[in-house]
């Protein structure tokens, strides 16, 4: 947004006073400008000695807070932008391993913890800033509320029959995405394999038993066909 000193100050007149100086401005910032009686007839009201016509005025553009909050919805920290806000600010992630270095989001490895870091950025981050609940400005780049997170889990869905629906149950144990393989799912390969291995080993035996019956059947018939000649 332009904002105008002229619009700002209360008790300006311009048909008895000038402004100078930087009077519009749209960034968050400090600026500087002056006011100056033209008029003659005309001085400043004080309760002690009289003002010089020329003022100066310093006049601030505060910037917007957010105020800090995560969601984990999507199997990971995310810092939510107010959607009125989406348009000026986006947010940038940095990744620290449990040792404090910055790892590429390209070099993440699945299994491992990371912190997330939230950093304003866009065209217009420089008019934002971020606040914890009681309003303090967070001087220092947003660290998850969560702490750590493993990359390539998520959380259980909250309703099976719906994958668009997670749970944010923080008693929710994560489910694997991606490559990763829990204990769960090597315990139901195991099963998988002793049933297929069972089923292999009785179609075997029954293989084995008709070919001794068989076998059984030629020995019969034989045995048979020597007697009678």
């Amino acid at each position: 947004a332009k904002y105008s000193l002229s619009d700002l100050l209360s008790g300006y007149d311009a048909q008895i006073m000038t402004l100078d100086g930087e009077l519009v401005a749209t960034n968050a910032g400090t600026y500087r400008a002056t006011v100056e009686l033209t008029n003659s007839n005309y001085v400043w009201a004080t309760d002690g000695d009289a003002l010089a016509a020329e003022q100066a005025l310093v006049w601030t553009i505060s910037k917007v807070q957010i105020e800090e909050r995560w969601s984990n919805a999507s199997g990971k920290p995310i810092f939510m932008i107010p959607s009125k806000y989406a348009e000026y600010v986006q947010v940038v992630y940095e990744y620290v391993d449990a040792d404090g270095n910055v790892v590429a989001e390209a070099d993440l490895i699945v299994g491992q913890q990371y912190k997330m870091v939230a950093k304003l950025s866009g065209a217009g981050a420089e008019n934002f800033e971020i606040t914890d609940e009681e309003g303090n400005v967070l001087e220092v780049p947003t660290q998850s509320s969560s702490d750590m997170f493993t990359h390539g889990q998520t959380t259980n869905p909250g309703d099976p029959n719906n994958p668009d629906s997670p749970t944010t149950d923080p008693d929710a144990p994560p489910q694997p995405v991606g490559s990763v393989i829990t204990r769960e799912d090597i315990r139901w390969f195991q099963y998988a394999a002793i049933g297929i291995g069972s089923t292999l080993v009785g179609i075997l035996l029954v293989l084995i038993a008709i070919w001794l019956t068989e076998c059984s059947i030629r020995n019969l018939r034989k045995n048979g066909n020597g007697r009678k000649s």
